[in-house]
Order: structure tokens, then sequence, then C-alpha cells
């Protein structure tokens, strides 16, 4: 009778329930599905109940077709918790990279006012010992030619320090700005550090430092640019003047060691902390950049 009049009497199964999107199913003692008006949905079933009297071990069960609004209800809902959860994981994603900008821009102005703080200290030494050098040979403060020689080469060795700040400044402007282009041709480091050097012995022998210069002959030539490395070498040996202390000795190293050229700058100065040098001697500064890698 169940299968003769379940799928096929409208009067009985064909009602509310079909106005409701219901799919309702009569099951076997075993399981298995003996009748069904309209097929249910892919959500969970709402209800069951067994029968009784001469259907003692059948059951019905109820369950929402795919329109219905409970399962389109679902749908929305799935949809919805997917659609906030890429939303949080795109704020997320927007917070971190904020954060890392406003601290990265926050980084930026500090190193840019310790630089302007730096660089404003930085021209006023060498300005006034120019000024007072002029003043005096103006005046004519002088008892000896060696004493007025003395006051020129003053004057000299500082107008080369302001030039070099100047050069740094520049420089610096044009690495932010993203306008300074590096010209890689083959270049003698060992040419490149006498020549750097003979520039700045003047102002070593002024201050009373021992240079201890050690370039063999067979360096060999390097991709980079000459002016950056010099540039890099004055910044080194300009620091090791500056922090060093009661011994006044600096030495400059060329050395070529598993495919790469290596420039050192050694001074007996503070140093770096062990933390800060990364593994290097406390005493010494390497230099590898890119350009002096073969």
């Amino acid at each position: 009778m169940v299968e003769e009049r379940l799928a096929s009497n409208a009067r009985i199964y064909g009602g509310i329930e079909s106005s409701r999107n219901l799919a309702i199913s009569v099951l076997a003692p075993g399981g298995g599905t003996i009748a069904r008006v309209r097929d249910p949905g892919a959500v969970s079933i709402l209800g069951m109940a067994q029968m009784e009297g001469p259907f003692e071990g059948f059951a019905v069960q109820v369950a929402p077709t795919t329109n219905a609004p409970v399962a389109w209800a679902r749908r929305f809902v799935r949809i919805e918790v997917a659609f906030i959860s890429m939303m949080g994981l795109v704020i997320l994603g927007a917070t971190f990279f904020g954060l890392r900008y406003t601290v990265r821009q926050l980084e930026l102005a500090r190193i840019k006012s310790s630089f302007v703080s730096n660089v404003s200290h930085e021209l006023k030494t060498p300005i006034s010992l120019i000024r007072l050098a002029v003043e005096t040979l103006e005046m004519r403060r002088i008892t000896s030619a060696e004493e007025s020689e003395k006051f020129v080469r003053l004057i000299g060795r500082e107008t080369l320090r302001l030039n070099q700040l100047v050069d740094n400044i520049l420089d610096f402007a044009r690495l932010e700005a993203g306008q300074r282009v590096f010209r890689f041709t083959e270049v003698d480091l060992g040419e490149v550090v006498r020549e750097t050097l003979d520039s700045f012995r003047l102002r070593l022998e002024d201050q009373g430092f021992i240079l201890h210069l050690d370039v063999p002959d067979d360096v060999p030539p390097i991709r980079g640019e000459a002016t950056a490395i010099a540039q890099c070498l004055l910044n080194l040996l300009d620091n090791a003047m500056k922090y060093s202390r009661t011994r006044k000795e600096i030495g400059v190293a060329v050395r070529s060691r598993d495919g790469e050229v290596i420039v050192s700058v050694t001074d007996r100065g503070s140093g770096f902390s062990p933390a800060t040098s990364a593994g290097y001697s406390r005493n010494s500064y390497d230099l590898r950049p890119v350009w002096c890698t073969m």
C-alpha cells in the first residue's frame, strides 16, 4: 500500500508539505528507502518518526529539498561565513602591512633626524676650524713660516673634509630618491685603495695617526664603481679616526679569499659589541659590498 500510494497520491502527500518544500521518505526496517516524495537536498534531516501497528519497524523521514528556504538560508550562511573569513584575512593582512609600513616610516624618520643632526655637527667643526685659521692668517698672529704652513694645511684638510661631507649628503639624497645609479666596470681595487689613502694621508699625519698599509700587487680585478668604493673606504677611515682613543693606529689591508676581494680597516678604538659585530673582530671593519665580489 505504501509503495503504491506514497509517491502518487497527491491528495494525501501533495498538500501543505509541498508548499514547505519538504521531501518525505519511507524507510524499510533495514534502513533502505522504499518510496519518496521529492528528493531531499544535501542538508541535515529535519525529523524522523517510527511507525507503529502493522507498520512497526518502518520509519518516516522528513528533510528539506534543495529549493527549501532552510536550504537557501544555510547556503547563505556558509557564503557569509566564507566572505567574513576572507574579509577578516584581508583586514589582518592590511593591518600587518600597515603596521610594518608605519614602523618603517618611523624608523626612517628617526634615521633622517639623526642624520641631519650628525651632519650639522660635522659641518660646524670644519667650518669653525677654517674660520679660525683664516682669521689667524688675516690678523698675522703667526711667528714663523712653519706655523703659517700649518694653518694652510689645516684649511686644505678641512676643505677636503667639507667636500666629503657634501658628497655624502648628495649621495644620501640620490639614494633616497632612487636616482643613484652604480656603473659597474672593471676596477683595480689595490689602486683605488692606494689613491684613496694618498688623499687621506695628510689628514692622518696632521692628527698623529700611524698608518699600516698592506695591499699586495696581485689583487685580482673586480667589477664595481671606483668612486663608491673610495667613498666607503673614506667613511671607514673617518670613523676609525673619530673613535680611536689614545692608540692612534689604523691598518688598511686588501685580501683575496674564496672568490671575494675584502678590504678591512682596523683601528684601536672601542669597536663594536659582540652582538653588533656579528662575529667580526672587535676592532676591525670588513668591507663586503656586492661590488667587491668577483
